[in-house]
């Protein structure tokens, strides 16, 4: 695995005696809904975008046949967020709205957007969303006693990925910050 594989002059990736994961907690996810911002996670997962596939079989006047595909509805994968601190009270009269069938007061429109250090670097706007679950919260006895931390999955209509300009940080080297991201 790459990123077991560091050189140190990098920063690690967990909390421990060796600042392991420093780096990693500097990014969080920014959940905004109807232009309020609703918490901040620090995991995001799902979000898939699929366009599904019809098959339509072709035989030509010489007898020949194959098949062709073509594009058919696009489906839009939950969006779950996790370990946050966030506005609870917020969520839970959201979730219950859908819980109580009234889905059309539910169904709002908003965005997710990953931060390093408050600046923001990928967007994802979403449409027609609702949530389907809502976790408690957290507690560990050990570590953090007092922090209640909450999940989130979200079902989406349609997710928009919205481009971002880089930081105007002069001293941003925009393709160094991404291959130490992602390798």
């Amino acid at each position: 695995m790459p990123f077991l594989v560091r050189p140190s002059s990098t920063k690690s990736l967990g909390p421990s005696a060796h600042d392991f994961g420093a780096d990693l907690l500097e990014y969080e996810y920014k959940l905004t809904v109807e232009g309020k911002v609703t918490g901040f996670f620090q995991r995001m997962t799902g979000g898939k975008i699929e366009v599904g596939t019809i098959s339509h079989d072709i035989v030509y006047e010489n007898g020949t046949s194959t098949t062709l595909f073509i594009p058919g509805t696009t489906s839009f994968e939950p969006i779950t967020l996790e370990r946050g601190f966030a506005n609870y009270q917020e969520l839970y009269n959201w979730l219950m709205e859908a819980s109580y069938g009234r889905i059309t007061q539910a169904r709002r429109d908003g965005s997710i957007e990953m931060t390093r250090r408050g600046q923001p670097l990928l967007r994802w706007d979403f449409s027609g969303a609702w949530p389907t679950t809502l976790s408690g919260f957290s507690l560990n006895q050990y570590q953090d006693a007092t922090k209640a931390r909450v999940s989130i999955t979200i079902a989406v209509e349609a997710i928009e990925y919205v481009e971002i300009e880089p930081p105007e940080d002069e001293d941003f080297d925009a393709q160094a910050y991404f291959t130490d991201l992602f390798s």
